[in-house]
């Protein structure tokens, strides 16, 4: 089964400190959920939402020592693709996010 067009998979490289994917989402609606599950419990990171011309739209930042994370958030989809980034600070190196 491939992909869902809501779901980014990034993979950090050894020595690197984050990553990136690419989402579509439908144009006109709205995102009420970020749904994050990590490779390891215990991580430290931060993701962003980017749009299509650049401008950050969303920007959350998690700890914790569970490897799921989730909240309601309001993000209005103006465009269809979106990039989903990951600055891992410590942790976890795979990231499954999902934007419901």
């Amino acid at each position: 089964m491939g992909k869902l067009p809501n779901h980014a998979h990034i993979e950090i490289a050894e020595g690197q400190r984050s990553g990136q994917d690419k989402v579509m989402l439908p144009r006109g609606g709205k995102v009420d959920w970020l749904n994050i599950q990590t490779n390891k419990p215990g991580a430290k990171f931060s993701v962003s939402v980017v749009d299509p011309v650049g401008n950050e739209i969303l920007k959350k930042s998690y700890e914790g020592t569970s490897n799921r994370f989730g909240e309601r958030v309001s993000l209005p989809t103006t465009d269809t693709d979106y990039i989903v980034k990951v600055d891992s600070e410590s942790g976890a190196k795979g990231f499954d996010i999902f934007l419901e």
